[in-house]
Parts: C-alpha cells; sequence; structure tokens
C-alpha cells in the first residue's frame, strides 16, 4: 500500500517549525486548521488561479457541486482568510492551500535561516487567527441553536 504523500504544512511539523510554546495552539492544532482550510477552498471550487487563454477551444470537464453547497464554502473561505491579518494571509494561502514550501531569501545563509525563521512566525500566526476564527464560528453556531 502506497504512503500518503505529506503536504507542506505537514513538513513543517515533523521539522518542528509549528511548535510554539508560549502559544495555547500546538503544531497538530494549526496543522488541522490548515488542511481545513485547504478543504474548504476546494469545495468552494477555488483552485489555484491562472490566466485564462479565451483563444484556445476549451471543454468543461470540471465536477460541479450543488450550488449553495459550493457558494457557501466559498464564503467560508473568504470569511476565514478575510479574518487573517493582510501580513499572514499570503504565507497562510501560499503553504496550505497552494502545497509551496516557503521561499526564504537573503544573500547570506544567516540572512536566509532568518527569513525562513521570520515567515514560519507568519505562518503560525496566522493559523492562530485561523483557528480563533473557527472556535468563534462554532460558538456563534451553538449559542444560535440553544
Amino acid at each position: 500500500m502506497a504512503e500518503k504523500k505529506l503536504t507542506v504544512l505537514e513538513i513543517y511539523q515533523q521539522r518542528g517549525w509549528l511548535d510554539n510554546k508560549k502559544s495555547i495552539w500546538s503544531a497538530s492544532d494549526r496543522v488541522g486548521v490548515g488542511l481545513k482550510l485547504r478543504d474548504i477552498r476546494e469545495q468552494a471550487g477555488l483552485g489555484a488561479m491562472s490566466a485564462i487563454d479565451y483563444e484556445k477551444e476549451r471543454v468543461d470537464c470540471s465536477i460541479k457541486m450543488a450550488g449553495s453547497h459550493r457558494e457557501t464554502a466559498e464564503s467560508l473561505y473568504f470569511k476565514a482568510t478575510g479574518f487573517i491579518p493582510k501580513e499572514f494571509r499570503f504565507t497562510v494561502i501560499n503553504v496550505c492551500c497552494d502545497n509551496r514550501y516557503i521561499k526564504a531569501q537573503g544573500e547570506t545563509n544567516q540572512e536566509i535561516m532568518s527569513d525562513r525563521h521570520l515567515q514560519i512566525v507568519d505562518l503560525c500566526r496566522g493559523l492562530d487567527y485561523l483557528i480563533e476564527f473557527f472556535l468563534f464560528r462554532k460558538k456563534s453556531l451553538m449559542g444560535e441553536n440553544k
């Protein structure tokens, strides 16, 4: 049986990069919410966006979901990503939804390591906001049902 290929977020968890002793959230919490965001984006049909060549003939072979479910997922995705502060949002979407590695920049190894560390901190902080968004949303939904 083939092993499941790990996402970038899960690889970062294995490396210990998503652990933060000062936070109440664990690396597992962060991975869970990051994968949840990715799943919601997939349900919304919002894959990686690129420019379309309108000159080329196209055949629509995509799987269509029920309109209301897809619209609900899309709305939830935009609310969730909107809750993440702008300075963290790109890194969260890039790693969690697009499954891309952080591209650290610098002229020396020390500068590259420092830049990567800062981006990992941004990723963790963005995921912490996302956890709080879903907890707040869950509490709101539970409160409405009483």
